[in-house]
């Protein structure tokens, strides 16, 4: 996500009105994937993201980080609408 990130700033000042759906797994995950493959290990892919419903609301979009399923499916609701917003899903 981190790598795009800067679309919102301009997504924002368009007035594009999407939401951002992040599956977070603090990993560049397909590196790992890739890596295993090879060497049977994965090195240097761990990230440590930033708070990314802060990061969002830092441009004035609405950020959301649900636990629970209930909680998934009230941001979801929430982030459906006018304007633009970011739902980050932590997942293993």
């Amino acid at each position: 996500f981190l790598m795009n990130a800067a679309e919102i700033e301009t997504a924002t000042r368009l007035d594009c009105g999407y939401t951002i759906v992040v599956f977070n797994d603090n990993d560049y995950g397909l590196i790992s994937e890739q890596q295993r493959d090879h060497t049977g290990t994965s090195f240097g892919t761990g990230l440590t993201n930033p708070d990314l419903p802060a990061f969002a609301e830092s441009f004035g979009i609405d950020g959301y980080r649900p636990t629970t399923p209930d909680e998934l499916r009230e941001a979801f609701t929430a982030a459906i609408g006018d304007g633009m917003s970011l739902i980050e899903v932590p997942v293993e």
